[in-house]
């Protein structure tokens, strides 16, 4: 089995953590923003503000499908890492493609209803709570993905079951 960490890799990984954080970051402004139009607009907000909601909705579909394309690299290297593939790569393989394909849908269903009418929620904050629950959705996909790639690209040394590639990762990336 070929266990050599590239610097492909290495770097596949570091974009990977890196859209994490910017993924992280947009859906906390995307949150704040709704927070702020509902306190500034005690009433129903605007059409508009729906409208804004699914613009904003679109960019962060833009930043899943950048962040879902590093991990697709990251995945077809480590495949080739773990050649022939073990089934765990296989299986997070196969497990991250269902995911990313279910997320997309969600958050396309989503858009699709805030472009669809101008009054797509009947509240507000009933159209806060349907993104906050995508949102936790994608935080589950996110920290589940990350326990994964942990175990396959540890990124510490005081890792306490450190992996073949433990050394390697902390040499190299």
């Amino acid at each position: 089995m070929k266990t050599d960490v590239t610097s492909e890799l290495c770097q596949t990984f570091k974009d990977w953590q890196a859209d994490d954080r910017r993924l992280d970051s947009c859906l906390e402004s995307i949150r704040e923003w709704m927070l702020s139009v509902q306190l500034q607009d005690r009433q129903q907000p605007k059409s508009a503000a729906f409208a804004e909601t699914a613009e904003r909705l679109a960019k962060l579909r833009d930043q899943i499908l950048r962040h879902f394309a590093h991990e697709n690299e990251m995945l077809r290297q480590l495949v080739h890492l773990y050649s022939p593939a073990s089934p765990e790569v296989m299986a997070f393989k196969r497990q991250t493609d269902a995911d990313h394909r279910c997320l997309l849908d969600r958050l396309e269903d989503l858009y699709r209803k805030l472009v669809g009418s101008d009054r797509p929620f009947e509240t507000w904050s009933s159209m806060m709570d349907e993104i906050d629950i995508y949102f936790e959705s994608l935080g589950v996909h996110q920290r589940q993905e990350a326990d994964r790639v942990s175990m396959l690209i540890p990124i510490r040394r005081s890792d306490p079951a450190p992996s073949p590639l433990t050394e390697r990762l902390d040499d190299d990336c």
